[in-house]
């Protein structure tokens, strides 16, 4: 009880705890035994045994308790060292993912700038190629091409005259050493072979909207020479009708003036003059007049059919 320890001080304090009860107890009993207490001295002892009892374990959880704070302590010592650390891992991961980003900004940044250079030396080389001549170039499916003339090189391949007329060749269609000075890039030639393919789809469709402009164009037109052939042929027949109508009253007065001459003749016959009769010349003028009448209802009619 003469240690410095929590563990000892609390022994001494329920020891000083326990004599005092015990005598608080003796005297109680001393009181209430002269007094006519209902309980014996024995009776209260062993009551207050039961609470000493108690009180005695409740004082060793207390003594474990005790015992368990270093341990907890330390375990607190721990976890704030841990804290401590994590705060400064965390810190030190937010610094290399800004790191990470400038560099990968910085890569990105490399990497266009490597692209444009290639590129600008793939225009270089390819314009640099036209008016390249070969004795031959051969293909890598076994065609052979001689006095080739390199018109133009393109992200898709070669196009050249050759003895033989005019051809373009693939990349993947070339050699090694053909493509490699070139400098080929599938993935270029993939992206130019459908942009290729975007303009003819669009040629082919403004071509084909032309086509049906014209179509259209043509079909008016058609319909609108029908219409004036039409009205044209509506024209002619009017003429015509109205020649007919002027023919009409010709023939009449033709075979009138007919009648008029022969009866002047059979007077002059009568009288015994001379007379030479002008009903063979009007006869003549009536069969024209008749003729032209007939040729003229026919042309009415065949208008009049295809109208």
């Amino acid at each position: 009880m003469a240690s410095g320890k929590g563990p000892g001080v609390i022994g001494m304090l329920l020891a000083l705890l326990v004599i005092v009860g015990f005598g608080s107890l003796y005297m109680l009993a001393f009181e209430n035994g002269t007094g006519g207490a209902e309980k014996s001295l024995a009776a209260i002892i062993r009551d207050n045994g039961k609470e000493i009892t108690s009180l005695s374990a409740r004082t060793a959880d207390g003594e474990k308790t005790l015992e368990s704070i270093p341990t907890l302590k330390k375990v607190s010592s721990d976890l704030d060292e841990t804290v401590a650390v994590n705060k400064s891992t965390a810190v030190r991961i937010s610094e290399r993912k800004a790191e990470i980003s400038a560099l990968e900004d910085t890569l990105e940044a490399l990497t266009a700038t490597f692209e444009d250079y290639k590129n600008q030396y793939r225009a270089h080389v390819r314009n640099g190629a036209e008016g390249t001549k070969m004795e031959e170039l051969k293909t890598r499916s076994g065609d052979v091409f001689l006095e080739v003339d390199v018109r133009k090189v393109t992200a898709v391949g070669i196009e050249f005259r050759h003895r033989d007329g005019h051809k373009r060749v693939g990349f993947e269609e070339l050699s090694d050493e053909l493509q490699d000075y070139y400098q080929y890039d599938k993935d270029q030639m993939l992206a130019e072979v459908e942009r290729e393919d975007e303009v003819r789809k669009k040629h082919d469709s403004a071509v084909a909207s032309a086509n049906e402009a014209a179509d259209a164009m043509a079909a008016d037109q058609k319909i609108k020479d029908k219409e004036e052939a039409r009205q044209k042929m509506i024209q002619d027949i009017a003429a015509k009708e109205a020649r007919l109508r002027a023919l009409e009253g010709e023939i009449r007065q033709l075979e009138s003036d007919i009648v008029s001459a022969e009866n002047a003749a059979a007077a002059a016959r009568a009288a015994g003059r001379m007379h030479l009769s002008k009903a063979g010349n009007i006869r003549s003028a009536l069969t024209r007049k008749r003729n032209e009448y007939a040729n003229l209802k026919a042309d009415i009619a065949r208008l009049h059919a295809s109208i």
